[in-house]
């Protein structure tokens, strides 16, 4: 639809002194001549009462729409997704997020605790990284993210598995259905491959790119909770770390 389409409609979208939920249902045409049905929502979000920082202009076609509506139907449907999308993965590494990671343990946490199997977390550390950037620069920095990154996908090799940036040089993997010896087993996978790779990281004292490895597995229970996993295996980490690095340590 042209924006100038919407302009004439500026005043009656916004121009609410009463400052309240809007609701408006039109006919646009669009540029290839086509009538389209749209259903507007305009809403004001405030910062301080009485005053609208942002309006929210929400829109819907209706369903029962010729082949134009529903052609723009399917393009906002498909822009949602992506918008969704964005909000749960990493844009440097194309791993999911925290906020994707979470909704994966709560989702993963509820399935093992129905079928009373056990849920497996890798929370993994690239070994000095600090001074690896300090030494390469942010862009090198970026690169190792993400051929690390991408040996944890290929490590995620069934639909439930999810690799996550957890944050700066920290990851984790979430295996459901997986017991400890299994997830340590994937761990040490996961270190020989990137030890395959033979990234020069001088300032490391092992003189390649290593990680360390905290693993925690559970059978989940009502009298515990997946924060509690995360929490294991996040100590189990820093055991690693504190023990000399580039190993994996396992409760």
């Amino acid at each position: 639809v042209d924006p100038e389409e919407l302009a004439p409609q500026r005043e009656r979208l916004l121009g609410s002194p009463a400052l309240v939920v809007r609701q408006i249902r039109q006919r646009w045409q669009s540029r290839s001549g086509e009538p389209i049905e749209m259903a507007l929502q305009v809403s004001p979000l405030f910062t301080r009462p009485g005053q609208p920082a942002y309006w929210l202009i929400t829109l819907d076609v209706d369903p029962c729409a010729s082949d134009g509506e529903q052609t723009l139907r399917t393009a906002l449907q498909d822009a949602h997704l992506r918008l969704r999308g964005l909000d749960r993965n990493d844009p440097v590494t194309g791993l999911a997020n925290r906020r994707g990671l979470n909704l994966a343990l709560d989702r993963s946490w509820r399935r093992c605790l129905r079928t009373g199997s056990s849920l497996a977390l890798l929370m993994i550390d690239i070994d000095y990284f600090k001074s690896y950037n300090d030494a390469h620069g942010h862009l090198a920095g970026d690169k190792c993210l993400g051929l690390l990154a991408q040996i944890l996908k290929r490590a995620c090799g069934r639909p439930d598995d999810l690799a996550a940036r957890y944050g700066g040089e920290e990851f984790v993997l979430v295996l459901p259905e997986t017991d400890l010896p299994g997830a340590c087993r994937m761990a040490e996978r996961i270190q020989k491959e990137l030890t395959a790779c033979a990234l020069p990281h001088p300032g490391s004292g092992f003189g390649l790119l290593t990680i360390s490895v905290g693993v925690s597995a559970r059978v989940p229970s009502a009298e515990h909770d997946v924060a509690a996993l995360l929490a294991e295996a996040d100590r189990l980490l820093y055991v690693a770390k504190r023990e000399g690095r580039n190993t994996l340590r396992s409760a």
